[in-house]
């Protein structure tokens, strides 16, 4: 007798309705598909064509028409781009200069490209990243968060350190990485809590993510394992019934990666670029002066300064200007600030994300030889470019 195959650690497996599935495997039987008929549907709109309102009282019927309009195939109409409304059109650029039509139709093969995937939501996507722009203007944090109580920026900067071996020891999303020091930075600027309950709240707050993002969110009492024991599981509970109330049960916050990825979709940009840029972005973790910043600021600047090392092109097209609402001027400050951390990454005591992106799965992006010499070139290139103002 064979023993039974093991249920996986974390999974919770729920049996099969066999009895139900049968029914619909019958009734799925019984629908008929005819491929070959090709279906030409007709819409027909009415339209009711109004005189003054004399007229519209009266009985005569002759100021009342009726159109029917008959449409082309489904199949067979082109894609077309979704209007502009006032919202979108803030976006455009409006000053006029000598490369206006050129970025112009910049935009417009930006916007031809996306609406070609439907999954890329093209239709929305101008309005849910304005929607983004405003949630993160609710929640931004202020810079002075961790002047008062035992919490320091370098004791939160271990914390995020130790996040990062986290998420690759449980295999998590960069989604729920980044979406989880949020959360603790979040509470850390609402309420003050003692430095022995911060690992407590950095649990609580992946466990959180977790179950935001993932498909599985890990097991609680395999994250009490990875603080060494030092909580225990009902402890964890309650600090998420905490977290929850304080947030009134709200999770909405944009997230950097997603934006990230949107800005390197529009850019075109290649595997060297994406990995820099997702390197780049994790490094701002565990920096204190990046928690009062703005996602869509950190993702732009991030994708900037990726480019700015790997193409020689312009690292900043009317593109990428027009679709993420920020100006070069307004990402320099950042960009000099990411370069600083290349530049001193080799050397830092906290390693965690320069090991992660070490790895072959990221190309090894952290030790190529562009990092090298590239970040203080530039940098000092921006700095000449100040002094010369």
């Amino acid at each position: 007798m064979t023993d039974a195959k093991q249920k996986p650690k974390g999974l919770s497996m729920r049996p099969v309705n066999l009895e139900a599935k049968g029914q619909l495997s019958s009734f799925l039987g019984k629908l008929k598909i005819d491929s070959k008929k090709k279906l030409n549907p007709t819409v027909v709109c009415h339209a009711t064509l109004r005189g003054p309102e004399s007229a519209v009282h009266s009985s005569d019927q002759s100021t009342i028409k009726k159109v029917s309009v008959q449409s082309e195939s489904v199949l067979e109409l082109p894609p077309v781009l979704p209007p502009k409304t006032k919202r979108s059109q803030s976006f455009s650029i409006t000053d006029f200069d000598l490369n206006h039509e050129e970025k112009q139709m910049e935009i417009r093969d930006i916007e031809e490209e996306l609406a070609r995937d439907l999954f890329k939501t093209p239709t929305y996507a101008r309005d849910i990243y304005s929607y983004l722009q405003t949630v993160e203007k609710r929640w931004q944090i202020p810079e002075d968060f961790l002047d008062s109580g035992e919490i320091k920026p370098k004791t939160r900067s271990i914390l995020m350190d130790w996040f990062i071996q986290v998420q690759v020891y449980l295999e998590l999303l960069d989604t729920t990485l980044h979406m989880a020091v949020m959360f603790v930075d979040r509470f850390l600027s609402i309420q003050q809590i003692t430095a022995s309950s911060l690992q407590l709240l950095g649990i609580t707050c992946i466990l959180i993510a977790a179950k935001y993002y993932e498909r599985f969110p890990p097991q609680v009492a395999d994250l009490v394992f990875l603080t060494d024991n030092t909580y225990k599981v009902n402890q964890v509970f309650t600090m998420e019934r905490i977290v929850l109330r304080k947030f009134g049960f709200d999770l909405n916050s944009t997230d950097p990666v997603s934006t990230m990825e949107h800005f390197l979709q529009i850019a075109n940009a290649d595997r060297m670029t994406k990995e820099m840029a997702k390197y780049v972005l994790d490094l701002t973790i565990t920096c204190h002066s990046f928690c009062s910043v703005r996602s869509t600021l950190i993702a732009a600047a991030s994708v900037y300064t990726a480019r700015r090392i790997c193409v020689e092109d312009k690292a900043w097209t009317a593109g990428l200007e027009h679709f993420s609402a920020y100006t070069e001027r307004d990402l320099i400050g950042c960009v000099k600030e990411m370069l600083r951390m290349l530049i001193q990454a080799p050397e830092a005591k906290l390693q965690a994300a320069r090991k992660k992106h070490a790895a072959s799965t990221f190309q090894r992006i952290s030790h190529h030889i562009v990092l090298q010499s590239k970040p203080a070139e530039i940098l000092q290139e921006e700095e000449e470019k100040k002094a010369d103002m």
